[in-house]
């Protein structure tokens, strides 16, 4: 197979509404990934956020405009953004990911090599819940556990598999 280097190979897509708080560090965790930006398309998905994100967001894509795309939800709800995010996007793989989080460096190079050398047809990583306040530290302790989401061992024991 060869690579065209003008089209991406990774389009993002990332719903969202009203993700000011968090949409900061997404970008700047997606920035640091290993795999190369130039490969890659972002696109956001917005719900009609009333907030500060779609302004965050031209921030980031004034200095990245070949690699940020913004994109209008009028139903709000993430089925209908993840099917705008794939129909407008043009990578091989297509990488789903949620604003408020952040990614390790190599969530990006990991899930395309896992795509290439498996012969699996969707991968992921682990999940790592991280709190603020009373209230979200009980959460993330519900969500981390086995007694919170069963046996989903990306969010409680790192192992791989099928």
């Amino acid at each position: 197979m060869t690579i065209d280097m003008e089209q991406p190979q990774v389009s993002v897509v990332i719903p969202l509404y009203n993700e000011e708080e968090h949409i900061a560090g997404c970008l700047d965790s997606m920035l640091r990934q290993d795999f190369p930006l130039a490969q890659m398309e972002w696109l956001f998905v917005d719900g009609g956020s009333s907030d500060r994100t779609i302004s965050i967001l031209e921030s980031y894509r004034s200095r990245y405009p070949q690699l940020i795309q913004i994109l209008h939800n009028p139903h709000k709800t993430v089925p209908y953004a993840m099917n705008i995010g794939i129909e407008n996007s043009v990578g091989r793989y297509i990488i789903r990911l949620d604003a408020h989080s952040e990614y390790a460096d190599d969530y990006f190079s990991k899930c395309v090599h896992y795509l290439d050398t498996t012969d699996a047809d969707n991968v992921g990583g682990v999940i790592e819940t991280k709190s603020k306040g009373y209230m979200g530290t009980a959460i993330a302790g519900i969500v981390s556990s086995k007694f919170g989401v069963g046996n989903s061992q990306f969010r409680t024991s790192g192992k791989n598999g099928y």
